[in-house]
């Protein structure tokens, strides 16, 4: 085996806790967001930006990573785990390295999870955050005519949040969706 990639191994064995012999669904996925979060121990250290600012966007936890004064357009990122697991913690430093290098104000909304917070809880936050920021955009020096969203992760659903909504809430128009 490649040595690097033993080593690899290695530390997410000694982060890893031992499973239980009866392992019930909440057991599954209290190890699972365990592991998601040990994953930070791999993450690079997180770049410098200008700003970090966490705001309660409507009634969503929200973190904003400004690489830059000025007026910026904003990027709303949906961080990865599946919609059970993950946090903006988890993913500071890609954040921040994805403010830089974009270029954009980076909002990452802390949204709620599943099984506690079925499906859409996740699109339902991350809608409410993003209207909530274009309609403040002003008090963040928001280009709120310059908007993408995009969202992290091999499970991804469609990033496109105004399909999951009832017809009067599609009224925010975005400039790209990833």
């Amino acid at each position: 085996m490649d040595a690097q990639a033993k080593a690899v191994l290695e530390r997410i064995a000694t982060l890893s806790p031992t499973a239980a012999p009866n392992n019930d669904d909440a057991h599954w996925l209290a190890m699972f967001r365990n592991g998601v979060a040990n994953l930070r121990a791999f993450a690079a250290p997180p770049e410098p930006v200008v700003s970090v600012t966490n705001v309660i966007a409507g009634k969503v936890p929200t973190r904003l990573y400004r690489p830059a004064e000025g007026r910026l357009p904003l990027l709303l990122h949906i961080h990865g785990g599946g919609a059970i697991a993950g946090s903006v913690d988890g993913h500071d430093s890609a954040l921040r390295a994805l403010a830089n290098r974009t270029g954009w104000l980076v909002a990452a909304p802390g949204y709620r999870l599943a099984p506690e917070h079925p499906f859409p809880a996740m699109l339902d936050d991350a809608w409410d955050a993003l209207n909530w920021l274009k309609e403040h955009g002003g008090a963040f020096d928001i280009d709120t005519d310059r908007i993408v969203v995009s969202r992290a992760g091999a499970d991804r659903p469609d990033p496109d949040l105004s399909q999951h909504r009832p017809a009067p809430r599609r009224a925010l128009p975005l400039a790209r969706q990833e």
